[in-house]
């Protein structure tokens, strides 16, 4: 199926799958509400320059949440790694009390 969107004054025809239509048409809205915001706020009417500052923007959120993700990750594996001590910790507690 194709699914024609409008990004600023262009229309654009994008083949998808019936369930990524309403994704898409999201998106587009998405990036039309920034961009007509940045023209806004900035005063811009330059499409090509407001479409490469909102690629730019969302490439910097992409980054921090995989950053985000990875210091959650990081999180995970020293909570982790202090259960496995604990757990040695009081198996030779265990050990050591069973020995007397």
């Amino acid at each position: 199926m194709t699914v024609e969107i409008q990004v600023g004054k262009s229309s654009y025809k994008i083949s998808c799958q019936e369930a990524e239509k309403e994704r898409i048409q999201s998106a587009a809205e998405s990036i039309n509400d920034k961009l007509n915001q940045l023209a806004k706020n900035l005063k811009i009417s330059d499409e090509k320059m407001l479409l490469v500052m909102i690629a730019l923007e969302l490439e910097e959120e992409l980054r921090s949440i995989r950053e985000d993700k990875f210091s959650e990750e990081e999180l995970f594996n020293s909570i982790s790694d202090n259960i496995d001590n604990i757990t040695s910790y009081i198996n030779k507690l265990t050990h050591k009390i069973q020995n007397l």
